[in-house]
């Protein structure tokens, strides 16, 4: 590798979102939402660099993981976050008749 060069290697971002007024109970038919919409939109966007994703709920939030292999680390954080949000934008559609809406509250990278 040299000086100039870009190291391209695995990257794990681990994301927390929160849905206001949502027991635990309703928590895990929500990441099970979340799960496919999340998947219709890796595959929509063609994100090739995710290699692979987990969407499991933590008490009342929901734990959205994502691994990249081969992307740019400074481009991670914006895939990311046009994945979840057009997630989120589609399991929002899903949900119009509730109040809920999920906002993402933390997100952690390892490896960047």
């Amino acid at each position: 590798m040299t000086a100039t060069g870009t190291e391209t290697g695995v990257i794990d971002l681990t994301t927390t979102v929160r849905f206001a007024s949502v027991d635990a109970v309703a928590v895990a038919g929500i990441a099970e939402q979340l799960d496919a919409a999340l998947r219709s939109a890796i595959d929509a966007q063609g994100a090739g660099a995710v290699r692979g994703y987990f969407v499991r709920p933590v008490g009342s939030t929901v734990q959205v993981g994502l691994r990249f292999v081969g992307m740019d680390p400074e481009h991670v954080e914006g895939t990311a976050d046009e994945l979840l949000q057009a997630a989120l934008e589609d399991l929002n559609g899903i949900r119009a008749n509730e109040s809920t809406r999920g906002k993402r509250t933390s997100t952690l990278l390892v490896g960047a």
